[in-house]
């Protein structure tokens, strides 16, 4: 999942800087068609990452930044498509850098955040596979107790 949103990353970037104003370089019919085939690219990416998330087990699906991933995932997709028929040669159309970016940005923060919860999940252990919490406490009552002569203190 990391490195799928490591090349989502990447290919927004070289969408960034074709989208990034530059007097120097003029619109052309050429750089129009860079930009549609770099949109087209990003959303072959967006494909693919789906099919991955759809392919993770049941412990991602659990979580709510999932479903936000997703949702975010899918929107960006369709919001995507209608850039790239835009963008096609003879549309000449290009999507506001800052739209561009706040989509990519929901993007891929949803995703990192999925990733970071899964992680953190993963590393917090229930208490029988950590040698049991409630027998620590258990014990730990236990030897309370016995400190007190075995009464339970009122």
């Amino acid at each position: 999942m990391g490195e799928s949103l490591q090349v989502l990353a990447a290919q927004i970037e070289i969408l960034v800087g074709l989208l990034t104003p530059n007097s120097a370089q003029p619109r052309s019919a050429q750089t129009q068609a860079i930009l549609a085939q770099a949109l087209l690219q990003l959303l072959d990416e967006l494909r693919q990452h789906r099919a991955l998330l759809l392919g993770l087990g049941t412990d991602w699906h659990r979580f709510y930044e999932f479903e936000s991933h997703f949702s975010t995932l899918n929107h960006f997709r369709v919001l995507l498509g209608q850039w790239a028929l835009n963008a096609a040669p003879g549309g000449g159309a290009r999507p506001a850098l800052v739209d561009f970016e706040l989509q990519a940005w929901r993007l891929l923060a949803a995703g990192a955040l999925l990733l970071d919860v899964h992680e953190q999940v993963r590393q917090v252990k229930a208490p029988d596979q950590v040698g049991g919490g409630y027998s620590w406490w258990r014990n730990c009552r236990a030897h309370l107790l016995s400190g007190l002569g075995g009464r339970r203190a009122r």
